[in-house]
Protein backbone atom coordinates (compact mmCIF):
# COMPACT_ATOMS: atom_id res chain seq x y z
CA UNK A 1 0.00 0.00 0.00
CA UNK A 2 1.22 3.49 -0.81
CA UNK A 3 2.45 5.58 2.08
CA UNK A 4 0.39 8.74 1.71
CA UNK A 5 1.59 10.41 4.91
CA UNK A 6 3.61 12.99 2.93
CA UNK A 7 1.41 13.00 -0.18
CA UNK A 8 -0.30 16.22 -1.29
CA UNK A 9 -4.05 16.41 -0.56
CA UNK A 10 -4.87 16.00 -4.27
CA UNK A 11 -3.10 12.59 -4.35
CA UNK A 12 -4.93 11.50 -1.19
CA UNK A 13 -8.19 12.57 -2.89
CA UNK A 14 -7.27 10.64 -6.05
CA UNK A 15 -6.46 7.45 -4.12
CA UNK A 16 -9.79 7.70 -2.27
CA UNK A 17 -11.55 8.14 -5.63
CA UNK A 18 -9.71 5.15 -7.13
CA UNK A 19 -10.86 2.94 -4.24
CA UNK A 20 -14.44 4.24 -4.49
CA UNK A 21 -14.45 3.41 -8.22
CA UNK A 22 -13.33 -0.19 -7.62
CA UNK A 23 -9.67 0.16 -8.57
CA UNK A 24 -7.16 -2.09 -6.84
CA UNK A 25 -3.40 -2.05 -6.69
CA UNK A 26 -1.98 -4.67 -9.05
CA UNK A 27 1.67 -3.66 -8.78
CA UNK A 28 3.66 -1.53 -6.40
CA UNK A 29 7.19 -0.72 -5.40
CA UNK A 30 8.35 1.32 -2.48
CA UNK A 31 11.83 2.28 -1.38
CA UNK A 32 10.59 4.86 1.12
CA UNK A 33 7.90 7.55 1.39
CA UNK A 34 9.54 9.71 -1.26
CA UNK A 35 10.10 6.94 -3.81
CA UNK A 36 7.01 4.90 -4.55
CA UNK A 37 5.03 3.50 -7.44
CA UNK A 38 1.61 1.89 -7.61
CA UNK A 39 -0.43 0.72 -10.56
CA UNK A 40 -4.19 0.66 -10.04
CA UNK A 41 -6.59 -1.22 -12.31
CA UNK A 42 -10.31 -1.47 -12.72
CA UNK A 43 -11.26 -3.65 -15.66
CA UNK A 44 -9.05 -2.46 -18.52
CA UNK A 45 -8.52 1.03 -17.03
CA UNK A 46 -5.05 1.70 -15.56
CA UNK A 47 -3.80 4.56 -13.39
CA UNK A 48 -0.17 4.82 -12.29
CA UNK A 49 0.95 6.92 -9.32
CA UNK A 50 4.61 7.67 -8.79
CA UNK A 51 6.46 9.59 -6.10
CA UNK A 52 10.01 10.29 -7.22
CA UNK A 53 12.02 12.17 -4.60
CA UNK A 54 8.69 13.38 -3.23
CA UNK A 55 7.35 14.68 -6.57
CA UNK A 56 4.08 12.94 -7.44
CA UNK A 57 3.01 12.15 -10.97
CA UNK A 58 0.02 10.46 -12.56
CA UNK A 59 -0.27 8.41 -15.73
CA UNK A 60 -3.17 6.57 -17.28
CA UNK A 61 -3.92 4.08 -19.99
CA UNK A 62 -5.55 0.75 -20.66
CA UNK A 63 -4.33 -2.79 -20.18
CA UNK A 64 -4.10 -3.14 -23.97
CA UNK A 65 -1.78 -0.12 -24.34
CA UNK A 66 1.98 -0.52 -24.15
CA UNK A 67 2.38 2.87 -22.42
CA UNK A 68 0.50 5.07 -20.02
CA UNK A 69 0.24 8.82 -20.55
CA UNK A 70 0.16 12.04 -18.54
CA UNK A 71 -3.32 13.47 -17.87
CA UNK A 72 -2.44 16.56 -19.93
CA UNK A 73 -1.73 14.35 -22.94
CA UNK A 74 -5.12 12.72 -22.46
CA UNK A 75 -6.83 16.11 -22.15
CA UNK A 76 -5.11 17.35 -25.33
CA UNK A 77 -6.20 14.14 -27.10
CA UNK A 78 -9.84 14.56 -26.03
CA UNK A 79 -10.09 18.29 -26.61
CA UNK A 80 -7.92 18.52 -29.74
CA UNK A 81 -5.28 21.01 -28.65
CA UNK A 82 -1.47 21.04 -28.60
CA UNK A 83 0.33 21.01 -25.29
CA UNK A 84 2.29 24.19 -24.68
CA UNK A 85 4.14 25.73 -21.77
CA UNK A 86 4.23 24.09 -18.38
CA UNK A 87 2.19 21.00 -17.65
CA UNK A 88 -0.83 21.49 -15.42
CA UNK A 89 -0.60 21.34 -11.66
CA UNK A 90 -1.40 18.19 -9.71
CA UNK A 91 -4.86 19.47 -8.69
CA UNK A 92 -5.85 19.91 -12.34
CA UNK A 93 -4.50 16.46 -13.23
CA UNK A 94 -6.49 14.84 -10.42
CA UNK A 95 -9.61 16.78 -11.45
CA UNK A 96 -9.16 15.46 -14.99
CA UNK A 97 -8.85 11.85 -13.83
CA UNK A 98 -11.75 11.99 -11.39
CA UNK A 99 -13.99 13.91 -13.78
CA UNK A 100 -13.17 12.65 -17.27
CA UNK A 101 -11.28 9.36 -17.04
CA UNK A 102 -14.21 7.11 -17.95
CA UNK A 103 -14.96 9.19 -21.04
CA UNK A 104 -11.28 9.28 -22.00
CA UNK A 105 -11.03 5.48 -21.94
CA UNK A 106 -14.34 5.04 -23.77
CA UNK A 107 -13.23 7.40 -26.56
CA UNK A 108 -9.75 5.84 -26.75
CA UNK A 109 -11.30 2.38 -27.07
CA UNK A 110 -13.41 3.63 -29.99
CA UNK A 111 -10.41 5.07 -31.87
CA UNK A 112 -7.96 2.44 -33.12
CA UNK A 113 -4.99 4.86 -33.30
CA UNK A 114 -5.53 6.45 -29.88
CA UNK A 115 -2.28 5.23 -28.34
CA UNK A 116 -0.25 6.44 -31.33
CA UNK A 117 -1.97 9.81 -31.20
CA UNK A 118 -1.29 10.16 -27.47
CA UNK A 119 2.37 9.30 -28.06
CA UNK A 120 2.62 11.92 -30.84
CA UNK A 121 1.05 14.57 -28.60
CA UNK A 122 3.76 13.90 -26.00
CA UNK A 123 6.60 13.87 -28.53
CA UNK A 124 5.37 17.09 -30.12
CA UNK A 125 5.26 18.74 -26.68
CA UNK A 126 8.84 17.69 -25.92
CA UNK A 127 10.05 18.92 -29.33
CA UNK A 128 8.41 22.30 -29.00
CA UNK A 129 9.19 22.83 -25.33
CA UNK A 130 12.77 21.57 -25.20
CA UNK A 131 13.90 21.25 -28.82
CA UNK A 132 14.62 17.59 -28.17
CA UNK A 133 13.59 14.68 -30.36
CA UNK A 134 13.09 11.49 -28.29
CA UNK A 135 14.76 8.34 -29.62
CA UNK A 136 12.60 6.53 -32.16
CA UNK A 137 10.67 9.68 -33.11
CA UNK A 138 9.80 10.35 -36.72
Amino acid sequence: MLDLSLAPPSIVRLVAWLHSEGYSIVSEQRAERNNQFAEYRCGSRVIGLTADRGEWSITGGTSSMTDCFHPDEWEAFLDGFELAGDLSDLDHQVDFVTGRWRDAIRIANQQPGAESELRLIGRDYVRRRFGFVPPGSP
